[in-house]
């Protein structure tokens, strides 16, 4: 999988970095099928060649190795399809193509097809300083198992249980 900053995204992510200027915000992932071709992403998209599907972000976090990549997810879920990914896009809540990619030929079935399966995917986005990125996520984001990780404390025992009788 390649990926590469489009020309708008780096004039937006420049922008935001000046000083006062507005945080940029991420908010959607689109995937498409590259009209049956692999792609070559280039700096100068404003679109996918051929989108077949868009959701909002799940999650963002900052790579703990890197702290200048943002990891950012989207999942495909399972109702959604069928179609072949081949191009993944990532967008911002002006609708602008930010960091567009090619992707491995990945068929993505229903369960009409005999297949039923929910499909995420990640773009990591290397920026100058997270600082200047604000996520918005979809309204049916969910929390994943490393989030909860990070964000919470686990709380030592013991834990009560009390019993009816």
């Amino acid at each position: 999988m390649s990926v590469i900053t489009t020309i708008t995204g780096q004039n937006k992510l420049a922008a935001s970095a000046a000083q006062g200027g507005t945080p940029l915000s991420l908010t959607h992932m689109a995937f498409g099928d590259g009209s049956g071709f692999e792609i070559t992403p280039v700096e100068t998209a404003t679109s996918l060649n051929n989108e077949v599907y868009r959701t909002g972000l799940q999650s963002v976090a900052v790579d703990p190795e890197n702290p200048n990549w943002l990891v950012c997810s989207a999942v495909v879920p399972n109702e959604a399809g069928p179609f072949t990914i081949r191009e993944i896009g990532l967008f911002d809540a002006d609708g602008d193509l930010i960091a567009i990619g090619s992707y491995p030929a990945t068929e993505k079935l229903v369960a009409a097809q005999g297949v039923s399966t929910s499909l995420e995917v990640e773009i990591i986005l290397i920026v100058s300083e997270t600082a200047n990125v604000t996520i918005t996520l979809s309204d049916d984001t969910f929390a994943t198992q490393v989030w909860v990780a990070q964000n919470f404390v686990r709380k030592p025992g013991p834990f009560l249980f009390h019993a009816m009788i």
